[in-house]
């Protein structure tokens, strides 16, 4: 019986390895021999070792602990019934369900009904067990201590136990005490084991100790090796005053010691070198400042431990990646490297991203995650669906997901006609645009017979203008053309969801889900996702499996799962589930956690993550005896494993961690890395530079080093990737990307990347495009007047703005169908009391019966999905309520004009000069004309197009005059003469030109009033504008200020049509506060032109 001790650098387990493989040399023959290693990888190392040393001798024995276990437990001759974990949280959740209901629980019954909840309390019935604790004895100590939360476990692991015993089932846990009893009993299969050998057990669980001592005191001989650094560590260990590094294994020794008191200690060096800074660290590390031996080595200029602060955690991956390339072109083979982090499954997408762009094979540690596979994620996504009919969120998710063909199924010709017209990319484009429009909350049923409706009214579209605002109707034409491309895909989807609203057994929930995964075109992304959601189906099959095993164990009735259940089982098993992958780390550098790390021998450890919650790690046990010897025990258990990382590279190990957050705050290290960095001169760890800074290692890193050569000075290195030496093809957009940015931060007037074109290209091109025979529209021109550069993405780019997902009031639709009302109130009107009366004449009765009407019917008719028709029934009484005011406003409107010969009064309603945007489906006004006004503009002539709202015919002596009336549906309007003549306010100047020279060519109409009517406000308003016409001689003239406004218009609109041809659209704004509500705020500079002062030169007016 040998026990081998030794610090944490020193070579115990090759002391056991030597005894062992001599003992397998005088014992050829195959016989009951066992190691007991911590990890599979630890085994797999031991073997291949091993095998070099016997020469190949076959079944060295060497397994991890709990398989060695499992392998006695399964040769047992009564049989047992193994309990996954997925089927060991269902039996939990069925003890607490039940338990809940006879008010054996009160605290925990919440914990039933959520995976967190459950997985604390699966958690704290598995660490009763690994303390080794009987429901017996965990009734005695949890009544000394008088907690109710603890009783409430105490009584659930008590149930659970009972559960199992009575059904024969065993979980993990369980199996290792049967193992313990077996071998305690001398009943174990294949009789006693002649040689037993153990390593790497330092960290155990009373319930491992209780194993490894059965195993060790049933074996002929036996060799251990434990980590404890010399005989002064035993007894500071066992006077038990405060943390040591060495308690946990210790403690096991001197169990062990006590067991076989003629067992021989072997003391064993550590191999590092004096020259090696962790030498120093690992005597003095943890020791009471006071300690002599801190200050012993401070001086100490070594080798061995390197510390860097990232600016990050993805700059901390990359920089690992980089190490580790700069480790493998020195020489070192990769099976030499290894990545190591507290939570590797966390940073396992960091690190394969770094690696693979970095160009560095990677191999991470443990099986992935159910949700760590796309085809996982959409198993829970069609769950998810069914379970909420159909949210707005869930579809578009499932509509956005790359890997599900079913919404990238081939158009035939007519739908391939219809997706051109729309300008949408294919049917994923149609329905998620779709989806967009009617934005419904939820509501499967709702949503495929809303999509049905219009696809059955679709009809061409006549987009054949340039028509700024698109009015409802053109909207609701587009939603029928492109519902008709969205509804074969939401069929198909409804399909596979309709067939999940049926209970089913476990096996069929699985059924279930393969089959609609098939029936939604699901598609990996390449030959490794395909492998991972082989993997996953196989899980999730098993996952389903073992709930059907268990059903049938306890002989309980046939299992039957609702939706809303199997929805929450997968969802909980996404990050519970893992795969049954292969590990494959041949020529790979291994990514490992860092307990395996700290039993994987290498030549370099980069530790990552080293964050303040990283070392030590929060202890999340349940206190059931003292508190202080529980956190003295897990203090100990840390510590001593980050000893063993600092130990475990032969060459060295590199400490890394956030040194700044994603707001660019400081970060500390973990407590561990300061206390390290302590031992030695201030910084004298550090370091600052990533590897791939001095020699780029990736063509990221080539791209970033030329942009810092760069601002050195040096425009060599960017000129090489620019002309090829990149291995991408992203030099050209760097250097353009580092134009733009310079040419924005620098000067004072506005260049390319401001909207202001110079090529002879560009201008040739917007000249063409916006020539003589462009139509134009009055709000073209003033969205020109108002922003350039919102009028270059709109119009030239064609940029679509992001349309807000919100349920919110759109007002520039309210607006739209709020004229469509007041067409229908006056059209109304007319017929009731003649084309020649008066509007305020109509008694208030009828006046508000026409008026609500009108309203009811504009806004109920272009209401495409249940939430708008809700909306629009609100909108609809909030206008409905106008009327009474809208009468009041007309009769003050009618007062003024009442000394007229004749009184002004609606005539005309949507009069439109130039060709309509859709076809509405009603006759157009008879003032109408497809032609477009042609308008002289200083230097150009160019084609108006527009819609008046409403005119007004009258007569003032013996003149016919006209009012131009545009409504709006502000609370507040302001009209202000500098805003007209600056372009940013040209409607009604722009038609009333048109209205009187085009509309009314030929007919002796004079403009009398143009301006605006605000329904919520005082009515007709056109406050100290200029006005067209003032009385003279008994009759009707232009008046000279109206003339001289007209002549101002004409030169800004030819000012702007000679700008747009021109290409200038300067990123000017005069409104201050327009990065706030524009739609293109996300993409528009203008704060940072402002910042630099940069102004429109003369030409861009």
């Amino acid at each position: 019986m040998r026990l081998f001790l030794g610090p944490p650098a020193a070579p115990t387990t090759e002391e056991v390895l030597r005894v062992y493989a001599g003992w397998m040399g005088t014992h050829p023959a195959p016989g009951l021999r066992l190691w007991l290693a911590p990890t599979t990888l630890e085994s797999a190392r031991l073997t291949g070792v091993l095998a070099t040393l016997t020469g190949g001798m076959l079944a060295p024995g060497i397994k991890p602990l709990y398989q060695a276990a499992d392998a006695v437990v399964s040769a047992a001759p009564e049989p047992i019934r193994p309990l996954s974990r997925v089927a060991r949280s269902r039996l939990i959740e069925e003890i607490l369900h039940r338990g809940s209901f006879s008010g054996r629980f009160r605290l925990l019954t919440q914990a039933r009904g959520s995976a967190g909840g459950l997985d604390y309390v699966a958690t704290a019935l598995e660490q009763f067990a690994m303390d080794n604790l009987t429901p017996e004895e965990l009734f005695d100590q949890t009544g000394a201590i008088g907690d109710a939360r603890i009783s409430e476990l105490a009584r659930a692991y008590q149930d659970y136990t009972q559960e199992c015993r009575r059904h024969r089932l065993m979980d993990r846990s369980a199996r290792l005490r049967y193992a313990c009893e077996l071998f305690e009993s001398g009943a174990a299969p294949g009789g006693a084991p002649e040689m037993v050998a153990a390593s790497g057990l330092d960290r155990l669980e009373m319930l491992e100790a209780r194993f490894l001592q059965a195993v060790l005191r049933s074996a002929g001989q036996w060799a251990a090796a434990f980590t404890v650094n010399g005989p002064e560590a035993l007894a500071s260990a066992a006077a038990g005053q405060t943390a040591t590094l060495y308690d946990g294994p210790a403690a096991t020794v001197r169990r062990l010691r006590s067991l076989f008191p003629a067992s021989e200690i072997t003391w064993v060096e550590s191999r590092l070198p004096d020259a090696d800074a962790r030498r120093h660290a690992l005597d003095a590390i943890f020791r009471d400042p006071r300690d002599a031996r801190r200050r012993a080595g401070a001086d100490q200029r070594g080798t061995g431990i390197v510390v860097h602060g990232a600016a990050g955690l993805q700059e901390e991956a990359e920089s690992a990646a980089h190490r580790a390339k700069q480790l493998l072109r020195s020489g070192v083979p990769a099976a030499d490297i290894v990545v190591a982090a507290r939570g590797i499954g966390g940073w396992a997408p960091r690190l394969r991203e770094a690696f693979a762009q970095a160009g560095v094979p990677l191999a991470v540690e443990g099986a992935a995650t159910l949700g760590q596979t796309a085809v996982g994620r959409v198993a829970a996504l069609v769950l998810r669906l069914a379970t909420d009919d159909w949210t707005y969120d869930a579809v578009h998710s499932a509509v956005t997901l790359p890997s599900l063909g079913l919404f990238d199924t081939p158009l035939d010709d007519d739908e391939r006609r219809i997706a051109r017209r729309l300008g949408l990319a294919g049917r994923r484009a149609a329905v998620e645009w779709v989806l967009n429009e009617l934005l419904y909350p939820k509501g499967r049923r709702q949503l495929l017979d809303r999509v049905n409706w219009l696809a059955s009214q679709n009809q061409a579209s006549t987009d054949n203008a340039t028509a700024d605002d698109e009015p409802p109707d053109r909207r609701r034409e587009r939603l029928t053309s492109a519902a008709t491309l969205a509804l074969p895909a939401l069929q198909t989807l409804a399909e596979v969801t309709q067939t999940f609203y049926h209970e089913a057994d476990p096996l069929g929930w699985h059924d279930r889900l393969a089959g609609a995964i098939a029936t939604l075109g699901y598609r990996p992304t390449d030959q490794t996702a395909q492998r991972d959601d082989e993997a996953a189906l196989a899980a999730l099959e098993d996952a389903f499996a073992s709930l059907q095993r268990l059903s049938e164990q306890r002989r309980a009735e046939e299992q039957r799962i609702p939706l809303a259940e199997a929805h929450r089982l997968v969802q909980g098993w996404l990050s519970r589930v893992p795969l049954d992958v292969r590990w494959d780390a041949e020529g790979r550098v291994r990514a490992l956690s860092a307990e395996t790390a700290s039993q994987t021998p290498c030549e370099h450890l980069l530790l990552v993550g080293l964050d303040e919650q990283s070392f030590p790690r929060p202890d999340s046990a349940i206190a059931i005896g003292s508190a202080d010897d529980q956190l003295r025990s897990q203090q100990a258990s840390e510590m001593l494993l980050f000893c063993k990382l600092l130990a475990t590279p032969r060459q060295a190990v590199y400490l890394s961690y956030a040194a700044l957050d994603a707001k660019a705050q400081t970060l500390n290290p973990s407590s561990y890395v300061a206390e390290l960095e302590r031992l030695f001169p201030r910084r004298q760890l550090r370091t600052t530079a990533d590897p791939g800074e001095q020699a780029p290692q990736d063509p990221q890193q080539l791209r970033r080093h030329a942009v810092r050569r760069l601002m050195e000075g040096d425009a060599g290195p960017l000129a090489q990737v620019v002309a090829g030496g990149s291995s991408d093809a992203t030099g050209a957009a760097l250097a353009a990307g580092l134009l733009a940015s310079h040419e924005r931060s620098h000067g004072d007037s506005f260049g390319a990347y401001e909207g202001v074109l110079t090529s002879a290209e560009a201008q040739a091109s917007l000249d063409a495009r916006f020539g003589p025979e462009h139509l134009w529209s009055a709000s073209q021109l003033e969205q020109y007047g108002t922003c350039p550069f919102k009028f270059y993405l709109r119009h030239v780019l064609r940029a679509d703005p992001v349309e807000s997902l919100a349920l919110d009031v759109d007002y520039r639709r309210r607006g739209s169908l709020l004229h469509d009302a007041m067409v229908r109130f006056h059209r109304q009107v007319n017929q009731l009391i003649g084309q020649g009366a008066a509007t305020s004449t109509l008694d208030a009765e009828a006046f508000s019966a026409a008026f609500g009407a009108a309203i009811q019917d504009a806004f109920e008719a272009l209401a495409t999905a249940p939430h708008e028709a809700a909306v629009a029934e609100i909108e609809a009484m909030q206008a409905a309520a106008w009327s009474e005011e809208y009468q009041r406003q007309h009769r003050r409107y009618d007062d003024k004009n009442s000394a007229f010969v004749e009184p002004l009064v609606p005539r005309h309603f949507e009069a439109r000069f130039g060709p309509a945007v859709a076809s509405t489906g009603e006759a157009p006004d008879p003032l109408s004309t497809p032609e477009p006004f042609a308008l002289q503009a200083g230097d150009y002539r160019i084609l108006l197009t527009g819609q008046v709202d409403r005119i007004d015919v009258g007569r003032v002596g013996g003149q016919a005059v006209f009012n131009v009336i545009d409504y709006k549906t502000a609370k507040s309007l302001k009209l202000k003469q500098e805003d007209i003549e600056s372009g940013r306010l040209l409607q009604m100047v722009l038609y009333t030109i048109a209205v009187s020279d085009h509309l009314f060519a030929g007919q002796d109409v004079a403009p009398w009033r143009s301006g605006y009517w605000a329904v919520q406000e005082n009515g007709f308003k056109f406050g100290k504008l200029p006005q067209p016409g003032e009385r003279a001689d008994g009759g009707v003239v232009l008046a000279e200020d109206w003339n001289e406004l007209v002549q101002a218009v004409r030169e800004r609109v030819g000012q702007i049509v000679r700008n747009v041809r021109a290409a200038r659209f300067p990123m000017f704004n005069t409104d201050e506060d327009c990065g706030g509500r524009c739609e293109y705020r996300t993409v528009c500079r203008v704060a940072q032109a402002r910042s630099l002062a940069k102004t429109p030169d003369g030409e861009d007016g």
